[in-house]
């Protein structure tokens, strides 16, 4: 009777590896989809809020030029004039860093800007207030060195 009882031999390291092989396979697809989700979230945001930035821009422009000055200042590194930069902070409620890189007389409206808010950075480009580009970055900061390369 012996002989015809077979032995099965149950492999259970082979079930947790099975186990854990689905698991790692799983993280290593979700994760990145989780990171690239979490970048197009907050891309949108930063885009809704430049968009608000950009109003405020159009608004305090007109503002500035009926008390008989301008906005823009291109002699400035942010160009904007002697508090302007201030009046379109109070009006669109951002934060983030905002840079009046041009404007356009014609319509009054701004012809280039950025804001960047933390690793985000939009990008406005307009030739008119109906034509208009945006471009939003995700700035993945590699290297960031503070220091000196001169041995004292």
């Amino acid at each position: 009777m012996d002989e015809d009882v077979k032995k099965v031999k149950v492999d259970r390291w082979g079930k947790v590896r099975k186990w854990i092989l689905l698991i790692v396979l799983i993280l290593v697809v979700t994760l990145p989809l989780g990171f690239l989700w979490t970048v197009s979230v907050n891309c949108h945001t930063v885009l809704r809020k430049a968009k608000n930035v950009r109003i405020s821009l159009i608004l305090e422009g007109i503002e500035f030029d009926a008390k008989g000055g301008a906005l823009y200042d291109p002699t400035k590194t942010d160009g904007f004039c002697e508090g302007g930069l201030d009046a379109v902070r109070k009006t669109s409620t951002m934060d983030g860093e905002i840079r009046l890189t041009g404007w356009n007389d014609s319509d009054n409206s701004p012809h280039s800007f950025t804001y960047r808010e933390g690793n985000y950075y939009a990008e406005f480009t307009g030739t008119s207030r109906t034509e208009s580009s945006w471009n939003v970055y995700f700035d993945w900061n590699v290297l960031h060195y503070d220091g000196t390369d001169i041995a004292e």
